[in-house]
């Protein structure tokens, strides 16, 4: 029986020295370059209980937070789910500063490029939204 166990073993070891393994370079977060943001988001999900959690967080070209965000989700079926929910919430946050810049250039009927500059509505509601 241990010259079974010993073989097996061995023959495991052996084969996982034949298998093509695609390895996957763990990288550190690096911040974005100027004037732009980095938004980060991922879901934690607990399965009998059908539940998550998605969080986000944005930060500067100096790694500063500008927001983050975290969102209880209930009747989550799967952890697809649970990662869909975390997408999502992401595009909405960015979203929201996006509708405020629209409904401001209707407002005034005009076209605006600022560089290294916001909107006076949209420093309004970035400004709120850190509170």
């Amino acid at each position: 029986m241990a010259d079974f166990v010993r073989n097996y073993i061995k023959e495991l070891d052996d084969l996982s020295s034949r298998l093509l393994v695609n390895r996957f370079p763990l990288s550190r977060w690096a911040a974005p370059i100027a004037p732009r943001f980095k938004i980060n988001f991922d879901a934690a999900f607990v399965k009998d209980r059908n539940e998550a959690c998605s969080g986000l967080i944005v930060r500067n070209a100096r790694a500063e937070v500008v927001c983050s965000k975290m969102v209880f989700h209930e009747n989550i079926p799967s952890t697809f789910a649970a990662k869909a929910m975390a997408c999502l919430q992401a595009i909405q946050e960015a979203n929201k500063v996006a509708h405020i810049i629209t409904k401001e250039g209707l407002k005034k009927g005009e076209t605006t490029y600022l560089q290294n500059e916001l909107c006076l509505g949209v420093e309004e509601a970035l400004i709120e939204d850190r509170r």
